[in-house]
């Protein structure tokens, strides 16, 4: 095809679209095509950009995308949160002013998002960049804004490798100080200013072509797989202009509901090839599992774990576990400790960093570390009479002891005998127990896991309730009280009837944050209670829903009231010191009422109360339903942390065991006091008439 056949393409694919659009399908891609996503590459003609050469860097930037989509994933899974070190362990730092800004670091995207581009930006580039916006010149960090390592370049300055920040900005190049941002790399051994990408590794040891790394470098940056590549003539030097209607045109011509990929322009040549075939059908199998091979080595991840076939071949299904939990140890887990170290360093003041206080991730409710931790308690549990409690604890994650106890064998509470007795007489006969399929150090460990896995959902979502309710407060507080030197008693009563009158009105939208928490809780309890007493979930779960709206209803009541309570000992406050307006609302917007710490006990003891309540209620239903003897017993988690009343009997409750609908010794049904962390386990019972 000459210049002047080049320059008719539109006018024939116009023509040829007006004729069979419905038959066209040729380029192919996911989702609706965004034509400022196509890649122009002017470098004219190559003498490497065959067919193979194609395929090859479409096979690469598949595996690649892959490997890196893999990473950014499971790295933004948990959230960041502010620590501080104690003698008793990690604790959280309430009302820290970064809190909200680890949340969303932009109005834009949330923390995960940012992690997630923080880490392809890591692997395809070679870096990344956070510059910290502030409020004011000097004033506290109010967004993040991520950078890749092509739109900064870095240089010495004050003594310091990386002195000052050059960053390509959407208003210019601006220079940014090293406290300003926070600098995330890859280690390059042959400089300290040149990036050196993940991605450049793997093509390094590809040993592919420039053309074909230039070309895969530009598919990831846009996070695309093309549907067919188009080179038109390589005599045709279009303007802007007509490049554009170029592309549009290609755009309309296959466009389809049924396509997948981008179309992918370049200058310097007149040919069409589509994508639409598999890799398989593009490369013999030896170079992709080649290719496979390579990719999964330089990113760290096991082939198996990322669904490749050379992986399959090689690791039979069995060895998944293994692999998903090496991947986290080798690969994963040190990512999170980098990116931790780097945000402690960069977003702390000295003075904090000189408290204990440091972020890290909350790895609490990532999946595959709960699945590693319900492992280590079943392996603890089976080596009893071969380890000592100490060796336990620490192998399940606990502080050792520090007394005798703690090199017992087959002793302590890590893991503990068997629930209920075997035999035992209920006053009406004999009752021969069915002893409970697993031990109580176990039983109380999955508890523990469940409960820890979605206290980071409870409080996340009840921190929202909470400044939704907030921000209804304020509103009302800028409506009926006025500025005054000081606040009227009048207008104070007026506008807490107004409260009252909206906590009440917004009952339904605080119930709407709540229901979704406690079903979900509740469901998960119910379905670990169904396998651990060997009964059908199905029969469980007939009074689930039931248990979530009463249990959700009773909840968004009494937090509401506490909600009122807390506003109107704040408002009575402000009135005997005398505050002026602008005083009382400072007040209302610290009150604790509002804050993460109420969302935190919350989720603590609501998570707790869930779990216990739905499978109580749940068992009792199955008593009522068929008529089958249901006995709990109280178990604690056997530290130092126990309360009194929650000890082992006869100081406490622990290891009472009593019908399902009857009360403990403590005048509890199940385990629910704020912080509480003591749990259940039920027996079934077949009864026997006397004297038999």
């Amino acid at each position: 095809m000459d210049l002047d056949q080049t320059k008719s393409y539109l006018a024939w694919l116009s023509a040829f679209q007006m004729e069979k659009k419905a038959e066209v399908s040729g380029v192919s891609w996911v989702g609706n095509p965004d034509t400022s996503r196509m890649i122009f590459l002017g470098d004219g003609a190559n003498p490497d950009a065959d067919n193979l050469t194609r395929n090859i860097a479409l096979a690469t930037s598949s595996y690649c995308f892959t490997a890196i989509s893999y990473r950014w994933r499971t790295l933004s899974e948990p959230p960041l949160a502010i620590l501080r070190d104690t003698e008793d362990g990690p604790e959280p730092v309430a009302n820290h002013p970064l809190t909200d800004l680890l949340e969303m670091p932009s109005p834009d995207y949330d923390m995960g998002e940012l992690v997630a581009m923080t880490e392809a930006y890591r692997l395809i580039t070679g870096a990344a960049l956070w510059v910290k916006m502030r409020a004011g010149d000097t004033g506290p960090t109010s967004r993040l804004v991520p950078f890749s390592g092509d739109q900064f370049t870095t240089e010495a300055a004050d003594g310091r490798i990386y002195g000052r920040f050059m960053v390509d900005t959407a208003t210019g190049r601006k220079a940014y100080l090293p406290e300003d941002v926070v600098h995330f790399r890859e280690t390059n051994p042959n400089s300290w200013r040149t990036n050196l990408s993940m991605l450049d590794v793997a093509l390094g040891q590809l040993n592919v072509g420039h053309q074909i790394t230039k070309t895969v470098k530009n598919f990831l940056k846009k996070a695309m797989f093309p549907g067919g590549v188009v080179s038109p003539h390589q005599d045709w030097n279009p303007n802007e202009d007509e490049f554009q209607a170029y592309t549009n045109r290609i755009k309309a011509f296959h466009a389809g509901p049924g396509n997948a990929g981008e179309p992918l322009v370049l200058l310097g040549g007149t040919t069409f090839s589509g994508t639409s075939l598999s890799l398989r059908d593009l490369l013999p199998d030896e170079l992709l599992d080649r290719i496979e091979a390579n990719v999964a080595s330089v990113f760290g991840i096991p082939p198996v774990v990322l669904g490749w076939l050379v992986g399959l071949k090689n690791s039979p299904w069995s060895q998944m576990a293994e692999a998903r939990r090496m991947t986290y140890e080798d690969t994963i887990e040190p990512r999170w400790v980098d990116t931790e170290k780097k945000a402690t360093r960069q977003l702390l003041s000295p003075a904090e960093l000189a408290a204990g206080m440091y972020i890290a991730f909350d790895t609490s409710e990532v999946r595959a570390l709960q699945a590693d931790d319900a492992q280590r308690a079943t392996t603890a549990a089976a080596m009893r009479q071969e380890w000592t409690l100490n060796e336990r604890r620490t192998y399940t994650g606990k502080e050792p002891l520090e007394d005798e106890r703690g090199e017992e064998i087959g002793g302590g509470s890590v893991p503990n005998d068997f629930g209920g007795p075997d035999l035992e007489e209920d006053g009406k006969g004999v009752a021969i127990y069915k002893t409970p399929r697993t031990p109580k150090a176990l039983h109380w460990a999955l508890f523990d896991i469940g409960c820890k896995a979605a206290e980071s959902s409870w409080e996340r979502d009840v921190y929202k309730a909470l400044k939704a309710q907030q921000a209804g407060i304020l509103k009302l507080a800028s409506k009926y009280l006025k500025e005054s030197k000081a606040l009227d008693p009048n207008q104070a009563d007026l506008f807490l009837d107004n409260v009252a009158q909206e906590l009440e009105n917004g009952l339904p939208e605080f119930l709407a944050y709540l229901f979704p928490l406690v079903a979900s809780t509740s469901k998960t309890a119910v379905k670990k209670l169904a396998a651990q007493v060997g009964v059908s979930f199905s029969i469980l779960q007939d009074g689930l829903l039931a248990y979530a709206e009463r249990e959700s209803a009773f909840l968004a009541s009494v937090m509401t009231e506490t909600t009122g309570k807390a506003v109107a000992a704040a408002v009575q406050k402000g009135l005997e010191a005398g505050e002026t307006v602008n005083a009382l609302t400072k007040r209302l917007e610290g009150l604790p009422a509002f804050d993460r710490t109420r969302a935190r006990l919350t989720a603590r003891t609501e998570t707790t109360r869930a779990w216990n309540g739905a499978q109580r209620s749940s068992m009792s239903d199955y008593q009522n339903q068929t008529g089958q003897q249901v006995f709990k017993t109280w178990i604690n988690s056997g530290d130092e942390r126990v309360r009194d009343e929650h000890l082992d009997a006869p100081a406490g409750v622990g290891n009472e065991h009593v019908p399902v609908d009857a009360v403990f010794s403590n005048g509890l049904t199940e385990p629910g006091e704020p912080n509480c962390r003591c749990t259940l386990i039920y027996s079934l019972a077949d009864e026997i008439g006397a004297g038999q």
